[in-house]
C-alpha cells in the first residue's frame, strides 16, 4: 500500500490516505480515528457538518462496525444523536 499525506475528513487533522484506493471508497489512517474507510459521498456530506456532528456520526459508524473495519457512508449522516 502507498500512503500519502492528507487531511482526515472527520477530524480535519493531518492523516494518511491510501493512494491505491479505487472507486467510491477511500481508506484513511488518522491518529485520532484510527484506520477507516469513507465513501466520497459521505466525505462531501461531512463538509457541511460541525466537528461535533462529524465525530458523532463517525462514532455511530464505529459502533455499527463492531470488530469489523469501519466504513462511513451517507447512511451515517442522518443519525439522531439527541436521544443518545
Amino acid at each position: 500500500m502507498a500512503w500519502m499525506a492528507a487531511i482526515c475528513p472527520i477530524t480535519d487533522e493531518q492523516a494518511l490516505v491510501n493512494s491505491e484506493t479505487v472507486g467510491d471508497i477511500r481508506e484513511f489512517r488518522c491518529p485520532s480515528c484510527g484506520d477507516f474507510k469513507i465513501t466520497n459521498s459521505a466525505t462531501a456530506m461531512f463538509k457541511g457538518l460541525s466537528a461535533e456532528q462529524k465525530l458523532e456520526r463517525f462514532e455511530y459508524a464505529r459502533a455499527i462496525a463492531g470488530d469489523k473495519a469501519i466504513t462511513v457512508t451517507t447512511e451515517h449522516g442522518s443519525v439522531d444523536t439527541e436521544d443518545q
